[in-house]
């Protein structure tokens, strides 16, 4: 909901490793290797699982915690998961094994422990973590959704932790896998079903709505920071913005209305920010996040393609992004941006930082296209 973007889960060759696809956990010769990495969890299996060892060190009121300290600090930043229901699984003890092991290490490094609390492993556990690839392997539709979140959250780390080649690499791998699986073409009606009947159920389809937007921000923060073109093209998607919150469960009623989707031209932006920034829920702030985004990457790619390749047509198509970003600002609600929390509508104060990154986004993509090259453009620098 605020800043949103920022495996050994399937069968791997590599590791040797079989998924039991009762339980949804790792089996077989490879997975002594596996399990090593998730000792010290607490028994957190079902009847059919297998038993759990306990050898890293982390308590079940460690693992308590920092299950909670993702959804009070991380999943903010990179929203997957319907709160209600990860926590239901986590207490029932039917949660992904692999999938809660990353929630917990990513969770425990980004944020840290509280003083006196120590896992060794938790270096070696992330490193082995990052080397195996969920969707390296093909694996059902229904556990395909988890594959893809441990892929977001481990990209997500990649990219926040460990900035460079390997993340812009491992992020550009997931958002080809993406496209291949046909994730943004999810509302398609004309679409080749991949996912089965999965779809069908709204909830379900939410979710997975979610995934895919989050590799969208992947792919833009990435690309942006690379000067590298994107993987994920605005014309190609056909997949509809969120309409509800991840924060209750799967059971509650998917809104009704029709489901919009992102313009490919972004001198029509304005009609989602318009609509998204009166409404002021995490749905709607998560929108506005996604067309603050997209106004970013239109700047990223005429500065990126003004410095390599200047012609008059870019300056035609800078001069009109600068319209369609004005166009954007001057349809956003009174107080949208005023940097301060606004105390009168008792804003909270996620949803500020929601609305701050948003005007992050739209004060670096006019810083952007402000910036210019030549001596021809000094008087549009001195005037902006």
């Amino acid at each position: 909901m605020s800043s949103f973007f920022s495996d050994i889960f399937v069968a791997s060759p590599a590791t040797e490793c079989q998924l039991n696809t009762d339980a949804g956990f790792l089996t077989g010769y490879g997975a002594t290797q596996t399990q090593s990495l998730l000792s010290g969890l607490s028994p957190l299996v079902p009847a059919a699982g297998p038993p759990v060892p306990s050898e890293l060190g982390i308590s079940a009121e460690m693992q308590a915690k920092l299950v909670h300290d993702f959804f009070d600090f991380v999943h903010y930043s990179i929203p997957l998961f319907r709160k209600e229901d990860f926590l239901q699984q986590y207490e029932g003890g039917t949660i992904n094994r692999s999938l809660l092991l990353t929630v917990l290490a990513v969770t425990a490094k980004s944020l840290g422990l509280p003083h006196g609390w120590q896992v060794a492993n938790i270096d070696d556990c992330l490193q082995q973590l990052l080397k195996t690839d969920p969707l390296d392997a093909p694996t059902q539709p229904a556990l395909l959704l988890d594959a893809f979140r441990q892929s977001c959250l481990l990209a997500f780390y990649r990219f926040h932790q460990g900035h460079g080649g390997d993340a812009w690499d491992y992020i550009s791998r997931l958002s080809r896998k993406a496209l291949r699986l046909g994730l943004h073409q999810l509302d398609s009606t004309d679409r080749y079903n991949s996912f089965g009947d999965i779809l069908a159920n709204p909830a379900n389809l939410e979710e997975w709505r979610y995934v895919w937007w989050c590799i969208y921000c992947l792919d833009s923060y990435s690309n942006i920071t690379a000067a590298t073109p994107f993987v994920l093209e605005k014309e190609s998607i056909q997949t509809a913005l969120v309409a509800t919150s991840l924060e209750g469960s799967s059971d509650s009623r998917v809104g009704s209305r029709e489901p919009q989707f992102l313009p490919t031209d972004t001198k029509n932006l304005w009609r989602i920010s318009a609509e998204m920034g009166c409404l002021s829920t995490p749905a709607s702030y998560f929108n506005m996040h996604i067309v603050t985004t997209s106004l970013l990457r239109e700047a990223a790619a005429i500065f990126r393609l003004r410095r390599q390749n200047p012609s008059e047509a870019l300056r035609d198509r800078q001069s009109q992004f600068r319209d369609h970003l004005s166009a954007v600002v001057l349809s956003l609600p009174p107080q949208f941006l005023r940097e301060a929390r606004n105390a009168f509508t008792n804003e909270s104060s996620l949803d500020h930082h929601a609305r701050l990154v948003c005007l992050l986004h739209l004060h670096a993509a006019r810083l952007l296209n402000t910036i210019t090259f030549d001596m021809s453009d000094d008087s549009e620098w001195t005037t902006a």
